[in-house]
């Protein structure tokens, strides 16, 4: 096989000893080099020219990418980012005393194998131990929804925190859009109110949440809605909304970032519930 394409096939890096099964020779390796199509980052790595950090320091470390490394690969939301490398390699792995990688900017998590179902559930179950809580369930929801994971994994998690996870359990949703919804859908249900995820109500079609059952609260992005088109849209949605007797609150990217008590306040003042 190719050497760029083998490399590709593996995240972007690799170590000689995982490509040699897929035929990639050690010549054809340094060839590839020559030619400029594969790179030498570190001893004993090879990497394709665009490959990002996390993908040369797992090849490195020959373990799997967990936590936000692995949110940042799948392109799955990330909150809190640290921007280190988090990597998890077994616990019985020892680190020699001339080993020459670095330290600085990565998150070893060592650990026994443990937990049912796949390389997902168990990257974001190790989330558990270095990330808050709202990173956790926004990329469980994300996971969830594109069908990287199932919602019976996470019954198996044996790192995140069993309060925690219980709370993921009864919070998680993979029917949200985005981590604005998620975010504000919890922050609401962590309020108490009762709150459903992409609700359809004739004339309007889906809402990002339906709030005790009378009150629509939609989240936008930074550059969705910023077009005549879209804002033709909003208009017509929230005067359906008006006439169909919903009242209809709409937030902003900056909002749910933000103080979220706001939104929280507003929700409340708007059903006439105490604050």
């Amino acid at each position: 096989m190719d050497p760029v394409r083998a490399i590709e096939d593996r995240g972007g890096a690799a170590r000689p000893e995982d490509l040699k099964p897929s035929g990639v020779t050690r010549g054809r390796l340094l060839r590839a080099v020559r030619d400029g199509r594969v790179t030498r980052p570190r001893y004993g790595v090879y990497a394709l020219p665009d490959a990002t950090i996390d993908a040369i320091l797992r090849a490195a470390y020959r373990g799997s990418l967990s936590c936000v490394s692995v949110c940042r690969a799948l392109e799955l939301p990330v909150i809190e980012d640290d921007r280190r490398t988090h990597l998890s390699i077994p616990r019985d792995r020892a680190r020699r005393a001339n080993d020459r990688r670095p330290i600085n900017g990565v998150v070893l998590h060592r650990h026994d194998e443990g937990g049912l179902g796949n390389d997902v559930s168990r990257a974001l179950d190790l989330m558990g131990l270095c990330s808050g809580r709202l990173q956790q369930i926004v990329a469980v929801d994300a996971a969830l929804n594109r069908e990287l994971m199932t919602e019976q994994m996470l019954e198996s998690w044996v790192h995140t925190d069993p309060a925690r996870r219980d709370w993921l359990m009864a919070r998680c949703d993979g029917s949200a859009q985005s981590h604005l919804e998620t975010l504000t859908r919890v922050t609401l249900a962590d309020e108490g109110l009762h709150v459903e995820s992409q609700v359809r109500i004739p004339g309007l079609g889906h809402v990002d949440l339906l709030v005790e059952r009378a009150l629509i609260v939609e989240t936008d992005g930074e550059t969705f809605h910023n077009n005549p088109r879209a804002w033709r849209e909003d208009l017509r949605r929230n005067n359906v909304a008006t006439r169909g007797g919903y009242p209809f609150l709409r937030f902003t990217y900056s909002d749910v970032m933000g103080d979220r008590a706001l939104i929280v306040a507003a929700v409340k003042e708007t059903l006439g519930l105490p604050r």
